[in-house]
């Protein structure tokens, strides 16, 4: 095996996509396992579960562990960048999922593939079909870029929102009134759930979630009536002594 050659393995292949995560050749790798040999432009097919639609085509020859296969056409009306489109079509994974029911290993097997459905146009609508995918794909790929940015930026205003509620000394109204505006936003995740129901037990024991009545006995005169009553329950040997320095302990 030639040591400087693209050694291509499953995990290299992004799902759905196609893209390439990585490219290492044989002598990077430690893989021991035996390889097929694939050339430019062959199809290299991911067959196992869950594996299905982790399809690319060779830009260069190189080898791939046995769970990919190297699809090549002997035809120059067949523009292996459609065929790879075509593989990763819905219908066709399903196809295969459906035939592997039932296996330890489910995959594609050969008399499948060969007695499978393929849609082929003309090679002008083939080669109109790649541009298509690949100018609707970069836009896919610019959405999710900007809805990770977004997500960022929301990550970023929840974190800041809690240190603010936690931190500052808000009047209850107020911080009432900043928890329903921005309920939606600190709760788009389920994780976000878990954050906001610690902030809310923080702010219930700092009094920020109720109204403060002037009219409320001091909480010095509480911690009096507590000691008091501690106090005449040990003297009714009801309860014993602390052996704390807090009285009402």
């Amino acid at each position: 095996m030639n040591q400087n050659l693209w050694l291509l393995e499953l995990e290299d292949v992004e799902k759905n996509s196609g893209r390439l995560v990585q490219k290492l050749k044989v002598a990077e790798r430690k893989s021991k396992s035996t390889k097929s040999y694939f050339t430019p432009n062959d199809v290299l097919y991911g067959k196992l579960r869950p594996y299905l639609n982790k399809v690319v085509v060779a830009d260069e020859e190189g080898y791939s562990t046995t769970e990919i296969v190297a699809i090549r056409s002997y035809s120059s009306q067949i523009d292996p960048r459609y065929t790879a489109i075509a593989l990763r079509n819905p219908n066709f994974v399903s196809y295969v999922e459906k035939k592997g029911q039932g296996t330890k290993m489910p995959r594609l097997r050969t008399e499948d593939a060969v007695t499978s459905y393929f849609p082929l146009p003309p090679l002008a609508e083939q080669k109109r079909i790649v541009a298509k995918v690949d100018e609707l794909m970069a836009l896919c790929d610019r959405l999710e870029q900007a809805q990770n940015e977004r997500e960022n930026q929301r990550q970023r205003f929840v974190a800041a929102t809690h240190h603010q509620l936690n931190a500052t000394d808000e009047s209850a109204p107020q911080a009432i009134r900043l928890l329903a505006t921005e309920l939606p936003t600190l709760t788009a995740r389920p994780a976000d759930v878990t954050a906001l129901r610690q902030t809310i037990l923080n702010l219930a024991v700092r009094g920020k979630l109720v109204p403060q009545d002037p009219n409320d006995e001091p909480a010095t005169e509480l911690l009096n009536l507590i000691v008091a009553e501690k106090e005449r329950l040990i003297s009714e040997k009801v309860v014993k002594k602390s052996k704390t320095n807090q009285p009402w302990v």
